[in-house]
């Protein structure tokens, strides 16, 4: 919880249908979408599984989906997520990217 309402509204599996879209604006939410997807949430997953599906998505806009539950994941498999955070971020930077929220990002200006 951020003790903020949210702006934000990512459909689910990515799929935008004309009522998801008409409940997002009735709540005054941005439907937002993603350029690169960990597939993070699969058994067996690493941390350099994870940066390896994410790494050619990685560009100056970019939003990257990352999973943080075990709800309709594997067990356990939020830990390669977190695990390739660094990893993450470091090919951001060594790109010259800037890495932020998406609030931050072009698709919020």
């Amino acid at each position: 919880m951020t003790g903020r309402p949210p702006r934000w509204y990512r459909p689910p599996y990515g799929v935008l249908t004309g009522q998801g879209a008409l409940a997002a604006r009735r709540a005054r939410l941005t439907p937002v979408l993603w350029s690169a997807w960990a597939k993070d949430w699969t058994a067996g997953v690493t941390a350099g599984d994870v940066l390896r599906v994410v790494e050619p998505g990685l560009r100056g806009g970019a939003t990257v989906l990352l999973h943080d539950t075990d709800t309709y994941a594997q067990p356990d498999s939020w830990r390669a997520t977190l695990a390739a955070l660094p990893r993450i971020v470091g090919a951001c930077r060594a790109q010259g990217l800037r890495v932020g929220p998406l609030g931050e990002h072009a698709a919020g200006a």
